[in-house]
């Protein structure tokens, strides 16, 4: 019996690559989401326990420095907030990128799989003709001599 090849098993290959990297490049874009998400919530945390330390000291004396202060920290905060929302947004547009080259790439890789398959099974099934021929030969000689020699 004769081993199959599959004559695009170098491309085949190629795409299970591909959808590979698409699928780590997925996921980096994801950690990185994630990540400016959290800083996002960080920065936001800071923000809200600058205005709790100020409401707690506004009890007692202070001075129009101390209240400057407060207010430039809580400003600056709040446009790295803002900054960081930016951020985010191009952390979403870059997973969305991702995941449409990874569905491109699954895409791909599906279709020389099934094209694989479809070659295999011909293969077999020409395997199985071949086969089938051969027996019929046999068969055909053994029946041929027995009428032949007797």
């Amino acid at each position: 019996m004769a081993k199959f090849e599959y004559k695009f098993q170098v491309l085949f290959d190629l795409k299970k690559q591909l959808e590979e990297q698409a699928k780590n490049n997925f996921g980096k874009a994801i950690m990185r989401l994630e990540m400016e998400i959290r800083e996002l919530q960080r920065i936001e945390a800071a923000i809200m326990m600058s205005i709790d330390e100020f409401r707690i000291i506004s009890g007692a004396r202070f001075t129009a420095g101390t209240i400057k202060r407060y207010n430039a920290f809580i400003k600056r905060m709040k446009e790295k907030a803002a900054e960081q929302k930016r951020v985010i947004i191009e952390a979403e547009e870059d997973v969305e990128v991702a995941r449409k080259l990874l569905v491109c790439a699954k895409q791909e890789r599906e279709k020389f799989d099934k094209l694989e398959e479809k070659e295999h099974e011909r293969f077999f099934e020409e395997e199985k003709r071949s086969e089938n021929i051969v027996i019929d030969e046999l068969v055909s000689y053994r029946i041929g001599s027995r009428f032949d020699g007797g």
